[in-house]
């Protein structure tokens, strides 16, 4: 299993665009991928990250890959939302627990 964590700048005043940007846009995008486990966004007022959990290598490349990806990539570029100094990070996962209702903590409902 594997986290993937990507770390971008937030633009000044544009938190609110960044969160339904990515409840109506990314959240849908990483449902349909293949071997996607898990899906969180957190941000800050200067910056933002979306933390993934992927089955594998394969999934993370496949995701990278595909249409829908560059798409979405593309549009929260154009946007403003975000500024220009993104990292991408990607850490085998060795342990760890969750609770048992972690998708109902979630803000928004059940995951």
């Amino acid at each position: 299993m594997l986290l993937r964590i990507w770390k971008v700048g937030l633009s000044p005043g544009k938190a609110a665009e960044l969160e339904a940007f990515a409840n109506a846009v990314s959240l849908p995008m990483f449902r349909r991928q293949p071997g996607c486990l898990a899906v969180f966004f957190a941000r800050t007022e200067t910056e933002c990250a979306t933390v993934t959990m992927w089955l594998s290598t394969q999934s993370i490349e496949t995701m990278e890959g595909s249409a829908e990806y560059q798409r979405v990539v593309r549009q929260i570029e154009e946007s403003g939302i975000l500024q220009d100094n993104h990292v991408t990070e990607v850490f085998s996962v060795y342990g760890g627990f969750t609770v048992a209702d972690l998708p109902g903590l979630l803000p928004g409902g059940a995951g």
